[in-house]
């Protein structure tokens, strides 16, 4: 298939074909069995990023771009460019184990493909652009590429919902850093589609907590829509992790009356809520929102003759502040 015809799933195919080994999952999974890790991840961020340049790899944590790794800093670079100076070859081909190799060279074809869109006569606004100018772009708040996206409208969820489901952009070695994915759920948030709520739920089950926030942030953004599907998982039955989860993301709309009545209900156990702290903690800050009298004073009753953590009582008394202050 000519590159100048080539689709985002096209691409993505490509990229990311079943019958490559998932070396990433597998490095996940497995770990770098030699001693010297650290020098292996680095130069494998080197490779995967830098074209293998040490001095494009130093130049760029020096300027603090937006991939650079909190684990590794200026001096471990040098440090290794200095012993593969001095030892007159590439460390890559003394550290690397057949793993590593696979890592880094699935991410060299995966910047590769991505980049032939630019060498073809797409035009600039086409999805499959506006998509690979998203993920690559090295602004930390891409707003040009998310503003691009979120005019030609819902049309682009369904491919943005490829970019969140794909596991390999949640790797730091991949294109985009692993930052891919929580752009793609800022456009689905501000595309304001409620066809995006039940996938952004989906999402929830296995993202990392920086993801889970901007979930939660495109939940709100979404706004009412979103808040009734959350309130509908929330309090059904039987109770499952998706309540939870649910509850969580609900908080992001608080002080708010419905969540709030829902919380109260929960709290007074319709439906029964997991019995942990965190939930607990969930159910008391949600019920901030309340409004009438009757409801604050049932609240009032409830968490005093709950077995509370102290650090959790400092919450509640906010609360009280707030409701004894007219808010």
């Amino acid at each position: 298939m000519s590159s100048d015809h080539k689709t985002f799933e096209d691409l993505l195919g490509e990229i990311f074909r079943e019958d490559k080994p998932d070396a990433f999952d597998e490095l996940a999974e497995t770990g770098i069995p030699l001693d010297d890790t650290d020098s292996q991840l680095l130069l494998m961020h080197r490779d995967a990023h830098f074209g293998g340049s040490f001095s494009a790899m130093g130049q760029y944590y020096q300027n603090e771009g937006i991939g650079a790794l909190a684990d590794f800093h200026l001096e471990d670079i040098e440090r290794l460019a200095a012993l593969e100076a001095a030892a007159g070859q590439d460390l890559a081909t003394v550290l690397f184990t057949e793993t590593c190799l696979e890592v880094v060279e699935k991410a060299r074809q995966a910047y590769a493909t991505l980049r032939e869109v630019y060498d073809s006569d797409l035009p600039d606004d086409s999805p499959t652009r506006l998509i690979a100018d998203l993920i690559l772009s090295e602004q930390e708040e891409p707003e040009e590429e998310i503003q691009a996206i979120i005019a030609k409208g819902s049309t682009m969820i369904p491919l943005l919902m490829r970019v969140l489901e794909e596991p390999d952009f949640h790797d730091a070695l991949a294109p985009g850093y692993g930052y891919a994915p929580i752009r793609a759920v800022v456009c689905l948030g501000r595309l304001v589609d409620k066809s995006a709520i039940v996938p952004l739920f989906e999402a929830l089950g296995h993202a990392h907590y920086m993801l889970e926030d901007h979930i939660y942030q495109a939940f709100t953004t979404i706004g009412a829509p979103a808040k009734e599907f959350l309130l509908k998982v929330m309090q059904q039955e039987p109770v499952t992790q998706d309540n939870v989860r649910a509850l969580a993301a609900l908080i992001e709309f608080s002080p708010d009356h419905e969540v709030a009545k829902a919380c109260l209900s929960a709290l007074q156990g319709r439906p029964v809520m997991p019995n942990t702290h965190t939930v607990s903690l969930f159910l008391i800050l949600g019920c901030e929102g309340l409004k009438a009298q009757q409801d604050r004073d049932t609240f009032r009753v409830l968490v005093e003759g709950m077995d509370i953590p102290d650090i959790f009582r400092e919450d509640i008394a906010l609360i009280f502040r707030q409701w004894d202050k007219g808010e």
